[in-house]
């Protein structure tokens, strides 16, 4: 049986009690890359786990002033019921700029997101 590679990239929060030292900072699990799926619990909310079959393209690219990694969908992936309303027009937002309804931004995690875009290309055979 071959072992699979999984790479888990958490990002650290800290409320009003934690920036006073009264409290620990919490680990958030933001993104997990397998050789077939891609978890995903960031800006438009807990998508959970979208199969590399839906995933049409990643990409990092200049949006507005920054980099981003976009996510496009293919038509077969629902995202709407996984979404709030308000995430749902967010999510269409980065469509109608970018093609694509999920935009990784460099604040959801400390690695460089030209390097994430590699890594999730090859992981997920995009």
């Amino acid at each position: 049986m071959e072992k699979q590679e999984i790479i888990i990239i958490t990002k650290s929060t800290a409320g009003i009690l934690a920036k006073l030292g009264l409290a620990q900072k919490k680990r958030i699990e933001v993104f997990r890359v397998s050789d077939n799926s891609f978890f995903y619990n960031s800006t438009l909310g807990d998508i959970g786990e979208i199969n590399s079959k839906f995933i049409e393209l990643i990409e990092c690219v200049n949006f507005e002033t920054t980099k981003v990694i976009k996510i496009k969908l293919t038509e077969s992936f629902d995202l709407k019921y996984k979404l709030s309303k308000f995430r749902q027009k967010l999510s269409e937002l980065y469509k109608s700029k970018t093609g694509a309804e999920i935009l990784i931004f460099q604040n959801e995690t400390d690695w460089d997101l030209v390097e994430l875009s590699e890594i999730l290309k090859e992981k997920l055979n995009k």
